[in-house]
């Protein structure tokens, strides 16, 4: 894996603000064979590097937007909420089929690069008090332990993404030498990629936490997480809707390892809810350690993510400059099946993706696989 210089900065920048309680994750997408799809194509390589850590306190000009456009749950409708933030560096390159042709595809995607830095603020929301409890509850009384284990948790995250797209972003750079090193072929059309633009973009997405138990053979247990949200700006604009089924052993009251979702502090969560329930009984805190992080988890998930795209500048070309484009699809859906492993406070996990066609010419899925790996301080 190369690393462009852009990115090697942002490691280093993450890796100075990292602390107690910080979480440094590493997502790797990318379709060379014997990881993806084998296809070296479309998108062809994924890089984010993020930091993420517990907020005391807001993040400037993101966390009063998230309030002015109610993307937060209100005060007494979960049992706790915890506020994070998360920096993250990250960079894509795309290209047409054909690498090797030096010309103007017309047909295919543009070649393009997409280097950026992102800040997140997730609000996280554990135990769903229903509206009869709240209406019912008397004067003054917050919620009480029987939604300590409540099936419903939310976390909503709100990212501001500023980068670069073009000759700048190194994806030419990048490509190459990885190829040199690989022994792949080198990639001859980066003459024809987009011109450099400045790129802004705002997403946000919820995820809420659902039905999680336990099958009657083997222990194994299971929940659903369902994903819904969007993003705006010169670079993407979209709206999506998704769900993950997971299934496993000592399945953690987590949200998935995904690109862009907080790493909860599993042990500092745990710690807070003893202390604001110190009449657990054994059981129950039993339960709280194997929900928070305590020991070996594991488990396999399936999930499906739909995207209505309203513009996407890697298709339909530069904003304010001719460029090269294609004519791009509206619904694109990705398709996912993984397995993860948590031990403690290392978590890895691999999640191989078919996306459908993004552009007219294209009849084949793109196939890549996604490598995540965290380790928290």
């Amino acid at each position: 894996m190369i690393l462009s210089p852009g990115t090697r900065a942002a490691l280093v920048a993450l890796l100075l603000l990292s602390g107690c309680g910080t979480t440094l994750r590493v997502f790797e997408e990318n379709d060379v064979g014997g990881f993806g799809g084998g296809t070296d194509r479309y998108y062809t390589q994924g890089l984010r590097i993020e930091l993420t850590r517990p907020l005391e306190g807001e993040v400037p000009v993101i966390s009063p937007i998230g309030r002015f456009l109610w993307l937060y749950p209100e005060a007494d409708a979960y049992l706790m909420q915890r506020q994070y933030v998360s920096l993250a560096g990250g960079h894509k390159i795309f290209t047409p089929e054909d690498i090797t042709v030096p010309t103007l595809q017309v047909d295919d995607r543009p070649y393009a690069g997409w280097l950026y830095g992102a800040v997140t603020h997730h609000n996280l929301a554990l135990g769903h008090v229903p509206q009869a409890e709240r209406a019912n509850a008397p004067l003054m009384a917050g919620p009480t332990k029987s939604t300590l284990f409540s099936r419903d948790d939310r976390l909503d995250s709100l990212e501001v993404q500023i980068g670069i797209v073009g000759p700048s972003s190194l994806a030419e750079d990048v490509q190459t030498e990885f190829h040199e090193w690989i022994g792949a072929k080198r990639p001859e059309g980066w003459d024809n990629q987009l011109s450099d633009e400045l790129g802004v973009n705002v997403v946000f997405t919820r995820k809420i936490r659902h039905n999680h138990g336990r099958f009657a053979i083997f222990g194994l247990e299971h929940d659903l997480i369902t994903t819904f949200g969007g993003s705006g700006g010169n670079v993407e604009s979209y709206v999506l809707i998704g769900g993950q089924m997971r299934v496993g052993g000592r399945l953690r009251r987590d949200f998935g390892i995904e690109p862009g979702g907080a790493d909860i502090g599993l042990e500092e969560l745990r710690r807070r809810l003893e202390q604001r329930f110190p009449d657990l009984s054994e059981h129950e805190l039993k339960r709280l350690n194997d929900q928070f992080g305590g020991g070996f988890s594991w488990y396999v998930f399936a999930g499906v993510e739909g995207r209505f795209v309203i513009n996407n500048i890697f298709l339909d070309g530069n904003t304010s400059k001719d460029s090269h484009s294609v004519n791009k699809e509206r619904f694109v859906a990705d398709f996912k099946l993984g397995i993860a492993l948590q031990f403690r406070s290392f978590e890895i996990s691999y999640t191989q993706v078919a996306r459908t066609p993004e552009f007219r010419r294209a009849s084949d899925p793109q196939i890549f696989g996604s490598l995540n790996v965290a380790f928290r301080f």
